[in-house]
Parts: C-alpha cells; sequence; structure tokens
C-alpha cells in the first residue's frame, strides 16, 4: 500500500485488506482482519497529525 493522507480510515482497510488476501489468501484473513483495522486506524490518525518543522534534516 502507498501512504495517502488523503485516503479514509475505511479505504486504508481496504487497501491493507487487499494486500492481506493477495500475500496470505482468504482463508487467513478472518484472524488478520483485526489487525490490519488496528493498523489502518493507526496510519490514518498519523495521516491526520500536523507535525511541527524541525530543524534537523532526515
Amino acid at each position: 500500500m502507498r501512504f495517502d493522507p488523503n485516503l479514509s480510515r475505511g479505504e486504508i482497510t481496504e487497501h491493507l485488506v487487499r494486500d492481506a488476501l493477495e500475500a496470505w489468501g482468504e482463508q487467513r484473513l478472518p484472524e488478520l482482519r483485526p489487525v490490519l483495522e488496528t493498523t489502518a486506524n493507526a496510519i490514518h490518525l498519523i495521516g491526520q497529525a500536523r507535525l511541527e518543522p524541525t530543524e534537523v534534516e532526515p
């Protein structure tokens, strides 16, 4: 998945689910779904955060 801060939490979840299906298959999806939803929530929150500029270069 490519990060896009304009995506909704649901859209992020959809992307993660598609990637999980491709990587691990339909059979593993039920046990992965809670982790995917938690991850989507975290990615969405990071995308919404306003970070202050710093003087330190990456």
